[in-house]
This record gives C-alpha cells, sequence and structure tokens, in this order.
C-alpha cells in the first residue's frame, strides 16, 4: 500500500477554544500594573511565554488579598491549595517595556476554585492573553484531597466571585 500525499493529507482537527470568561456582577476584580522587564523577554525580543503565568500568579496574589484568603488564612484552616490546571491562550505580544496589566477574578467555586485572567498591553491598547487555573484543596499534612471546604474560604470566595452561597446539608 502506498503512503499518502502528506501534501494532500487533511489537517487534523483544532483543539477546542477557550470558553470566554467574564467575572459575574458585584465580583472582585484584581487589576495588576507591570512593566515588561528585559528579563522576561526572549530572543525573539517579546515576552516569553512562561512568564504570563507569572504574570497570572501577581493578579492571583492580589485577588486572595482582597478577598482576605491569602496562603496563611487558608493555611490556618490545615489546607493548601495548589495549582492543577493552568490554560493560556496568547493574543498579542508584550515586548520588553511595555505597560502591561494582569487582571483575575473567579468565575466558579464549589469543590474546585476557577480563576480567570486577563492580560492587557496597556502600551498598544490590546489583550495580550487570556486563560485560567483549577486550584483545589488539600490537607496541609496529607496533601490528601478535601472535597468539603470549610464555609469560612467556600463562601469568601463564591462571595467574591459574586455567585450564591451554596444551600449546606445539615439535620
Amino acid at each position: 500500500m502506498a503512503e499518502p500525499d502528506p501534501a494532500t493529507a487533511p489537517l487534523p482537527p483544532r483543539p477546542p477554544r477557550m470558553p470566554r470568561m467574564r467575572p459575574a456582577p458585584g465580583a472582585v476584580v484584581a487589576d495588576v500594573p507591570f512593566r515588561v522587564a528585559f528579563h522576561d523577554v526572549d530572543a525573539m525580543q517579546v515576552v516569553w511565554h512562561g512568564n504570563y503565568i507569572k504574570y497570572f500568579e501577581l493578579a492571583r496574589s492580589e485577588l486572595e488579598r482582597r478577598m482576605k484568603l491569602t496562603h496563611d488564612v487558608v493555611l490556618r484552616h490545615g489546607l493548601v491549595c495548589p495549582v492543577v490546571d493552568v490554560h493560556c491562550r496568547y493574543l498579542s505580544p508584550l515586548r520588553d517595556g511595555d505597560e502591561g496589566r494582569a487582571r483575575a477574578f473567579i468565575v466558579d467555586a464549589d469543590r474546585s476554585l476557577l480563576i480567570a485572567y486577563e492580560i492587557f498591553n496597556d502600551t498598544t491598547r490590546r489583550k495580550a492573553a487570556e486563560g485560567y487555573t483549577v486550584q483545589v484543596a488539600l490537607a496541609a499534612d496529607t496533601f490528601e484531597l478535601v472535597l468539603e471546604l470549610p464555609d469560612a474560604i467556600l463562601d469568601g470566595a463564591r462571595d467574591a466571585a459574586g455567585l450564591p452561597r451554596l444551600p449546606r446539608g445539615g439535620g
């Protein structure tokens, strides 16, 4: 059997597009300005793709601070909340010296925390990237998955997201 001609072979399907995420009315939104430093750019003189995750972290840290749910507060509840999934879609480059802005807001909070991000190039007035992270709660001492978050953490995250609080089981 003859090998197929690569010039006429069909292209593989495109991966699905990231859904558009917007903050709910009343949601806490963290906006953190930054200036692109020389050490953040690559040989093409644009921000190296991995540094966008650093910009996500700038905004997420500010969001957590505004929510009063910083790492030390979560740890006092015996939990750690690592990022287990990250996605970034690159739209327009950032370059050395550009004024940028990282924006973060919670999209959903239940058994995991979904935080959306937007990175803006304020120099060119274009959106540079968008993405999201997913965080889960683990017991700080064993790193076992925690499926029920303490009310203070879950309610605080849902309030910051502009989402209604979840009903409680009970008796």
